[in-house]
């Protein structure tokens, strides 16, 4: 974690306090503070001073990295242990989805994630995108990858792309029609992920064609797409010509996933989810 000065809001005291304050009913410092010295009494230590101005210096010092890899370790270690119970069909299930942050205006914010060209410069705040993973069992968050609102490769696909590699094989991955898309299936399947995802809207659906595997249920194939500009091309080479997905309508929605096995009553496992 670095090295640090000895002081009584240390990091990791400092993290703990933090955690409390968001967490209490009044989320003020003053209580997080409180809760500080009543562990040091505790502890058998002299208490700190009541003031929160050394509290909101420690807050202030704290590290990006020494927070995210305490998320991902804590994340991490809650999803590996889930319960076998909690699992579904003894796989574990990783969510993905995104989101947008609007953040306080300074210049050093505008600078890094600027507002969104649709507000007028100087009335608009800085806006940050998020996609998270995170554990459906347990509810944690494993990883994350933040970028500016708008730009090259600040999309929800390309901030995904960064956290991919925190899925292992045998995992699923939930996603929304967002991510239902050619190229993340292929990347998932080569990485012994299935995936799950309602059809995006642009993608038309005949039931009428491919394996028929029930009323509304079948196995069709996807040709791959052109390029994209953000992929390579000896990446693209490296893609399938064609993939293989089920498309089964589960309640009046079209789920495309990678389980192909014909044998498995897929809409009433995918219901489950």
């Amino acid at each position: 974690m670095g090295e640090f000065r000895n002081r009584i809001f240390s990091p990791i005291v400092t993290i703990s306090a933090f955690i409390f304050q968001v967490l209490s009913e009044d989320h003020s410092c003053q209580e997080a503070v409180a809760r500080v010295m009543a562990e040091l009494v505790a502890q058998g230590k002299p208490p700190c001073s009541p003031g929160t101005g050394g509290y909101c210096q420690a807050r202030q010092r704290l590290r990006n990295k020494l927070v995210w890899r305490l998320l991902r370790a804590v994340g991490n270690a809650l999803h590996d242990q889930t319960p076998s119970h909690w699992q579904w069909k003894g796989r574990k299930v990783v969510l993905v989805d995104g989101t947008t942050i609007s953040m306080p205006d300074t210049p050093k914010n505008q600078a890094k994630y600027p507002q969104s060209e649709s507000q007028k410069k100087g009335v608009g705040f800085p806006v940050l995108r998020l996609v998270a993973a995170m554990s459906l069992a347990t509810g944690a968050v494993i990883d994350l990858a933040i970028g500016p609102y708008q730009g090259k490769q600040t999309g929800e696909h390309a901030l995904l792309r960064q956290i991919l590699s925190g899925l292992h094989s045998g995992d699923v991955l939930i996603g929304d029609r967002y991510y239902c898309s050619y190229f993340l299936i292929a990347a998932l399947l080569a990485m012994g992920v299935d995936g799950v995802f309602q059809n995006h809207a642009s993608r038309k659906t005949d039931f009428s064609k491919g394996q028929h595997l029930g009323n509304e249920d079948h196995v069709i194939k996807w040709q791959k797409p052109i390029r994209p500009d953000w992929m390579d091309q000896q990446t693209y080479d490296n893609v399938p010509d064609t993939l293989k997905v089920r498309e089964t309508s589960v309640k009046g929605r079209v789920l495309i996933s990678t389980f192909l096995d014909p044998c498995k009553k897929i809409r009433e496992e995918l219901d489950i989810l």
